[in-house]
């Protein structure tokens, strides 16, 4: 598949927006005590690629907000982390949203946000050891929140913007 000029203009657009989103939630205070709770709102921005365009062009986004937050964070250690959740919640995500469609891009939003908890988690047991499941619970029942919220956003966006 060729991607045509305006195309990859505009997907350079949404990583550089996805990037801008996930460094200005970096700032925000911790809406919770608990470790690993943040709203992902930079994942609005790849559901609504996945909508607008393809999982392929949704996938190259993803990657690239990834590579420009650690970039610009400073947070390459985190790497690990950012890339294991985001590319386990975008396969996730597409699944889900080719199985039931457009109308299902807020359930994509769920699943996903409950995959990159699954994949961080999966990381984090690796290094830190069995300990930090205890945080299990609590990240499954704000990963439903979150991913309803970030799946609406998307479709309530997508739906907004220009053809």
């Amino acid at each position: 598949m060729h991607m045509q000029a305006k195309e990859i203009a505009a997907l350079g657009v949404f990583a550089a927006a996805g990037a801008g989103i996930h460094a200005a939630e970096a700032l925000l205070p911790p809406i919770v005590p608990i470790p690993g709770i943040k709203p992902g709102l930079a994942n609005i921005i790849t559901l609504m690629v996945l909508r607008r365009y393809s999982p392929r062009a949704a996938a190259m986004v993803l990657i690239v907000r990834i590579a420009i937050a650690a970039l610009l964070s400073g947070n390459v250690s985190g790497l690990a982390y950012s890339l294991a959740g985001g590319i386990l919640s975008f396969a996730v995500s597409a699944f889900v949203y080719r199985v039931l469609g457009r109308d299902g891009l807020w359930f994509a939003g769920v699943a996903g946000a409950l995959a990159h908890n699954g994949a961080q988690f999966a990381i984090a047991v690796f290094i830190m050891g069995k300990g930090v499941l205890v945080y299990a619970p609590f990240l499954a029942v704000a990963g439903c929140i979150t991913g309803l919220f970030t799946g609406l956003a998307a479709k309530f966006a997508s739906d907004k913007l220009s053809p």
